[in-house]
């Protein structure tokens, strides 16, 4: 079974980011949520905080602002502003590669 599934992180006003994870926790308006490949279908509202994004043994987070969050199979992430925060070369390599954007 894979454990891997998309995510994509939109913002109208900044570059989309598209990556795998095997889980990711958010802050919903009802508490935290974790999302994993295999788990069931969800619709829920993001309030401003860190989402938490796990790939093998790399963990990541994104700061966001308020927003939506739907998964089935797929997590799509719809925010009003998100800012990466820097904790490994994962996802560090995912910017410079799409969008040649140096990080320090």
């Amino acid at each position: 079974m894979n454990n891997l599934f998309d995510v994509d992180i939109i913002c109208d006003e900044k570059p989309t980011i598209s990556f795998e994870a095997t889980l990711i926790n958010v802050k919903t308006n009802s508490g935290v949520r974790g999302i994993m490949a295999n788990c069931d279908p969800v619709v829920a509202i993001l309030i401003p905080s860190v989402i938490e994004i796990v790939k093998d043994n790399n963990r990541n987070k994104i700061r966001i602002g308020e927003g939506f969050l739907s998964f089935n199979k797929k997590a799509t992430i719809l925010v009003k502003d998100y800012e990466a925060i820097w904790e490994s070369k994962w996802l560090k390599d995912i910017m410079l590669k799409r969008f040649q954007i140096y990080l320090p």
